[in-house]
């Protein structure tokens, strides 16, 4: 459907096969299927639409836009302000909103995830030192 719409526009403004081409690859959203119809060279567009026949873009989750690495421009993993955890944005969050100050654990206000009861990471020190 992606592939048709493109061209059809390019149809329209009489846009040569090779910038159709590259307009088609900027425009795939998931940044590992764009490398790699960069990485394969196609000449024309219909041989790229012949290998990407079969792949379908990956599901989100309602009102989810990831789908771009987790990890951000300075090269750190991304960090959820709602939830606290790796790899989405807190616009991304599936769990729901949490008040900020809150426990990321059980979203109290008395107490934090490091000394949450419901907190499943807790450290028992069986040290006799």
């Amino acid at each position: 459907m992606y592939f048709e719409e493109k061209s059809r526009l390019a149809r329209d403004v009489n846009m040569e096969e090779d910038e159709l081409l590259d307009g088609l690859i900027v425009g795939i959203p998931t940044i590992n299927l764009r490398t790699q119809a960069k990485l394969q060279c196609f000449e024309k567009p219909g041989r790229m639409l012949t290998a990407f026949a079969d792949i379908m873009l990956p599901t989100r989750a309602a009102g989810s836009n990831k789908m771009q690495s987790s990890k951000n421009r300075s090269g750190e993993e991304t960090r959820c302000y709602n939830c606290n955890g790796n790899g989405h944005w807190a616009r991304e969050c599936a769990k729901p909103k949490r008040t900020p100050g809150t426990c990321y654990g059980c979203g109290a206000t008395d107490d934090f995830i490091n000394g949450c009861p419901q907190n499943k990471k807790q450290d028992v020190n069986n040290y006799n030192a």
